[in-house]
């Protein structure tokens, strides 16, 4: 459509908004190439508390302020694209599933855990127990049990 739409960018595990070696770069660059408002999500109050936020809060509580914070945003009010870096992606992705308004028009997940693990990590192979439980998990990861 042409149009350029604001990006929202949503950090991982262990970096924060605010990182003025990281996420503050990222958005500078980003909005100068591309020409538009681009903001960093913060979860917490202040680089601390936001760098803390994906270790301690629920993934429920993490999607829910994405969009109060999104939805507190009037240059948003359109919808935006959206990028996410590791675990960001799964808000974003909570967001869009549970929200997703204002819409997201475009998502670009960066190294995201998307679908999750493939396989059972760290378990060595060579072992029938390993196999075993691979496959046991294999088979109730998309059911109601899990």
């Amino acid at each position: 459509d042409g149009l350029q739409w604001p990006i929202v960018i949503m950090h991982g595990m262990g970096d924060f908004a605010d990182n003025p070696l990281g996420m503050v770069p990222i958005r500078q660059q980003l909005s100068k190439h591309a020409g538009t408002y681009v903001t960093n999500i913060a979860l917490g109050d202040g680089s601390v508390q936001d760098q803390s936020s994906e270790f301690l809060m629920l993934m429920d509580d993490e999607v829910d302020t994405f969009a109060k914070k999104v939805r507190a945003d009037p240059k948003l009010s359109n919808g935006f694209d959206a990028i996410g870096f590791s675990q960001g992606n799964l808000i974003i992705r909570g967001y869009v599933q549970r929200y997703n308004a204002p819409p997201v028009k475009r998502f670009l997940s960066m190294h995201g855990p998307m679908v999750g693990v493939a396989g059972f990590p760290r378990c060595d192979y060579g072992l029938e127990i390993c196999r075993l439980f691979d496959r046991l998990l294999g088979i109730l990861a998309y059911t109601d049990i899990a």
